[in-house]
């Protein structure tokens, strides 16, 4: 059997669907195992941490905390798995770019000093989620995202994917982007756990 290698770019643009901040994720996989790909702020132990400038992370645990991940589980595994995104486009693609997406992820996960959070993706040398799921893809050839900022740019984007008409501009995609704004920590506590729980 023919191994079918895919790229999947997820995201949750919806502001009131109880899955917490808006986000943009990746996946690839090689039609037996899915990987998941996400970049988040490293500190969120109050609703102020998204306008913070810091080291970024890699393991999800942002989104799902700490105390509801399995201990021996990767959390991004977990957690995306029942995560059910607003928008989702999938592409075909070669044994090459799945192997070099997955390294360069890999290598910017074992760096001892990770990239920088920066929640509007527009600091020099700073990524939010959508940013860097833009520098994967491009490091793949893949740019569709070039123009991306934030998750309500990639919902636009992905609707003109689905519906064959061509990328937004950079100046059709600044509205979404001046306007991506994350939803506090009691809020997204609360929809997680009952989340969790259902």
């Amino acid at each position: 059997m023919d191994e079918k290698y895919t790229l999947s770019i997820h995201n949750d643009s919806d502001l009131s669907d109880d899955w917490g901040y808006i986000h943009t994720w990746l996946d690839v996989s090689d039609g037996n195992q899915k990987e998941y790909i996400s970049f988040c702020a490293n500190d969120l132990e109050d609703d102020r941490a998204m306008a913070k400038i810091g080291e970024g992370r890699f393991d999800g645990r942002d989104l799902c905390g700490d105390s509801l991940c399995d201990k021996d589980a990767k959390p991004t595994d977990r957690y995306y798995d029942r995560r059910p995104p607003s928008e989702s486009y999938t592409f075909d693609i070669s044994k090459e770019k799945y192997d070099k997406i997955l390294s360069q992820y890999k290598t910017l996960t074992e760096l001892k000093i990770k990239p920088t959070y920066e929640a509007t993706g527009r600091r020099k040398g700073c990524y939010n989620c959508t940013t860097f799921a833009r520098e994967l893809l491009l490091h793949v050839d893949i740019d569709v995202l070039k123009h991306a900022r934030s998750p309500l740019s990639v919902k636009k984007i992905i609707k003109a994917l689905e519906n064959n008409l061509s990328i937004p501009s950079l100046e059709e995609l600044e509205l979404s982007n001046q306007t991506d704004l994350p939803i506090g920590r009691g809020l997204r506590r609360h929809a997680l756990n009952t989340k969790l729980k259902e």
